[in-house]
């Protein structure tokens, strides 16, 4: 994985007080990515620009830290990875929001200020 990468897992890591960092299997792609938290096994497979690689990593590093699929408590892990690592809010909100219609809930729960996503666009 990228240097970058490996800097920003640690990162996460230490603020969330986890010890027990995944192992990162990088990809260049299209874009997508997937967690196999029972193995601690993070896949990305990153397009570009950045702020998409970096939205894939986060992503995935929020089912790795709740250990949950696509509920509640994921999007809050996810949203506040975001805001934290300064995804861009509408940036991630449209990207998410053609994903799942519970990540524009929860972004809400999380005060920000995003519209809903039009499907198909």
């Amino acid at each position: 994985a990228p240097q970058w990468v490996q800097e920003l897992v640690l990162r996460v890591a230490l603020d969330e007080g986890r010890d027990d960092l995944p192992e990162i299997v990088w990809r260049n792609g299209r874009g997508g990515g997937r967690c196999y938290g029972h193995k601690r096994i993070v896949l990305c497979v990153a397009g570009h620009p950045r702020r998409a690689q970096k939205l894939v990593l986060l992503h995935e590093l929020a089912h790795w830290l709740s250990r949950e699929s696509h509920t509640s408590m994921f999007w809050d892990t996810a949203w506040r990875l975001y805001r934290r690592y300064k995804v861009p809010v509408r940036y991630a909100a449209r990207r998410e929001g053609d994903y799942r219609v519970g990540a524009i809930v929860a972004a809400h729960r999380a005060g920000l200020r995003v519209a809903a996503v039009r499907h198909g666009r």
